[in-house]
């Protein structure tokens, strides 16, 4: 809520709000509530004295600054620009699934591969992104607080309760050699062995498990012995302005003191991603960014407002001839007139309520009277405006579409209500640099939001499979492909696949010395310019191959 006196004279107002909008970058009025945007006291106007000018946006904790990005994302506009960018970033299929896992290295077996998959389907589903756009909600929570924390909850095994299964399968597969030594009958002696696989089977799982534990271990709580986790079992949101990350300096190692509880969790136990890159300078959250042009661009329309309104007064001023009234009469006489012209004009933000001295009812006429001691009779006059035209909206329009170049969502798409504007199918080479840059900013969000998955995912294929842990690029070999609705990028890749098909086509006309085709097509389709994955491609075989010999059986009929 933003509060405008006016003493009755146009110029006085003008100047109080131009006062207001010099004051160029954040709303202190919704950041510091204390403070007011514009002085109610216009003693300090003529205090010339040097005064310290200190940002109190600048000194305030993360936490403070989340609260005042929670308040801009309720006004309209910044609504509008968040559920925009959400609902072109997340787009969920009849299942809720609104991504898929990409796996790029290449010396993976078949067996980690659906590991790896198997862990995204079940991490997806427990963090709940499947159920009622969940994952939508969150990724605009990422949006507007600029960064979101959940704690991994594992199934896990005590250290020394390992070791101690450890010994027993050891000792179990002494008995078992030891046994096989003396037994001369081939069926026992068989079962024996089978008996002694399978214990050396899960002698290999538990010495596979501790030696993991080394870089996965946590501390149990209750009673501080290490423990080794086993599964991931679910996740529990964590207020990331209550985490503080601490890097022990003699190992190096990662640990996050919780100050909500009290607890330090270790690095395998913490999900925190943030929008703000710490190793460059940035905005902390995406709401950030569009604060400054929206604060202009509403002060602009508040004065703007109170313009209209104070300009929309049909004003008179009546000079009275006060006599031989002494000094005292005088004065009161004046006073009685100052209080019946002053005026509050306030402007609610929020709803765009407008009252004058707390009534909602403006008057369109005004009448100003002043005393006169030397005239002789009365004088009226119409009142004129003083101070700037406010009446052009070409300033309020600049900062409206800076705001809008801001939230980096195409121009176009601010112009439903333009009479000419209709979905255009367009092709790849006519796509403006602006939706272009637009889908590269969603797509480092999104890439950004995704180490929400991409780590315990990582976590939990390890401990399915210890022996991933050689593939040193495993974690950055894991990518998620998005769904998208975005017009331009199918237009863009069936572009591609054209051009692409328009090579194969040149590159099979090409001849060899006996006259034959030099490449094969297989090659030029899968290898060469990726037409079809190996997948696509055997499968087209496959389908060939069935409907030769259906058409085969239907002509033998």
């Amino acid at each position: 809520m933003q509060r405008r006196k006016s003493n009755g004279f146009v110029a006085g107002l003008i100047s109080k709000y131009a006062k207001s909008i010099s004051d160029i970058g954040i709303d202190y009025s919704i950041i510091a509530r204390t403070k007011s945007i514009t002085k109610d006291d216009d003693d300090d106007i003529y205090d010339d004295r040097q005064r310290e000018v200190r940002d109190p946006y600048e000194d305030m904790s993360y936490e403070s600054k989340r609260d005042v990005y929670r308040k801009f994302a309720s006004y309209n506009e910044i609504e509008y620009i968040l559920d925009s960018v959400c609902d072109d970033s997340i787009i969920p299929d009849e299942f809720g699934m609104a991504c898929s896992i990409n796996i790029r290295e290449e010396k993976l077996l078949a067996y980690h591969v659906s590991v790896i998959k198997k862990n995204f389907d079940e991490i997806y589903s427990m963090l709940k992104f499947d159920q009622s756009n969940n994952l939508w909600k969150k990724f605009r929570s990422y949006l507007v607080d600029g960064a979101i924390a959940y704690e991994i909850v594992y199934e896990y095994e005590k250290k020394s309760e390992i070791m101690s299964k450890i010994e027993s399968i050891k000792g179990k597969i002494r008995s078992v050699n030891e046994s096989i030594s003396h037994i001369q009958n081939d069926v026992k002696r068989s079962m024996l062995v089978a008996e002694r696989k399978r214990e050396e089977r899960a002698l290999r799982r538990y010495e596979e498990i501790y030696n993991l534990s080394s870089s996965m271990s946590i501390q149990n709580r209750e009673d501080g012995e290490d423990v080794v986790p086993v599964k991931i079992i679910g996740f529990v949101e964590l207020d990331p302005a209550k985490l503080e990350k601490i890097t022990d300096g003699e190992s190096g190692k990662v640990y996050w003191f919780y100050s909500e509880n009290g607890s330090y969790l270790s690095d395998n136990q913490v999900i925190r991603i943030s929008y703000y890159d710490e190793s460059t300078s940035g905005n902390v959250s995406y709401v950030e960014r569009l604060i400054r042009n929206f604060n202009l661009k509403r002060k602009l329309e508040d004065s703007t407002v109170g313009w209209f309104i104070m300009n929309s007064q049909y004003k008179l001023k009546m000079v009275i001839p006060i006599a031989n009234k002494t000094r005292d009469k005088a004065k009161e006489a004046l006073r009685k007139v100052t209080n019946n012209y002053q005026e509050d004009l306030f402007v609610n933000a929020m709803t765009g309520e407008v009252t004058i001295n707390g009534e909602p009812r403006i008057n369109y006429s005004r009448n100003i009277v002043f005393p006169n001691r030397n005239g002789q009779s009365p004088q009226v006059d119409v009142l004129q405006s003083s101070g700037p035209d406010l009446s052009s909206m070409k300033v309020v329009d600049y900062f409206n579409r800076a705001l809008r170049k801001d939230s980096r969502i195409p121009l176009n798409r601010y112009d439903r209500d333009q009479s000419n504007s209709r979905a255009i199918i367009f092709k790849a080479d006519s796509v403006t640099y602006e939706d272009m840059s637009y889908a590269n900013f969603i797509n480092r969000i999104r890439a950004s939001f995704s180490e929400v998955l991409k780590k315990p995912i990582y976590i939990q294929s390890l401990l399915d499979c210890k022996d991933l842990i050689a593939f040193q690029s495993l974690k950055s070999s894991i990518g998620f492909t998005f769904n998208t609705n975005f017009l331009f990028e199918e237009s863009r890749q069936a572009e591609i696949m054209r051009a692409r098909y328009e090579l194969v086509k040149n590159y099979e006309s090409i001849k060899g010395e006996d006259g034959e085709t030099l490449f094969s097509r297989k090659f030029l389709y899968v290898t060469k310019f990726k037409v079809f994955t190996e997948e696509e491609w055997e499968e087209n075989e496959r389908i060939k191959e069935a409907e030769k010999a259906e058409s085969k059986d239907k002509q033998e009929g």
